[in-house]
C-alpha cells in the first residue's frame, strides 16, 4: 500500500508491505523523477518513507494517476504470467 502526500514541492510516500517485500520500485509514468531511494525492501508490517521532487508539469492527482509500484516478486509474475 502506497500513501501519497504532498510537502511544498515534494512527494512524501509511505510505502508498507504485509510481508518482506524485496526490491520495490517507484515510477511516475511519462515522467523523469528522481527517487531519494528506489529498488529498496520492505520489512514486513513496516513503513518505509520515500520522497522526490513534484515533476513541475503534474498535480498531485496527476502524480497518484501515473504512479506505479512494482517489485521482485512482480518482475518474475510478468515472466511466468
Amino acid at each position: 500500500m502506497v500513501e501519497m502526500r504532498q510537502e511544498g514541492d515534494i512527494l512524501v510516500f509511505g510505502v508498507t508491505a504485509r510481508s518482506l517485500t524485496r526490491f520495490v520500485e517507484l515510477r511516475l509514468e511519462g515522467t523523469d523523477a528522481v527517487f531519494r531511494d528506489n529498488y529498496f525492501d520492505i520489512p514486513a508490517a513496516d513503513k518505509v518513507r520515500i520522497t522526490c521532487k513534484l515533476p513541475a508539469s503534474l498535480t498531485l492527482d496527476q502524480a497518484r494517476a501515473t504512479l506505479r509500484v512494482r517489485s521482485l516478486y512482480d518482475s518474475y509474475t510478468e515472466l511466468t504470467g
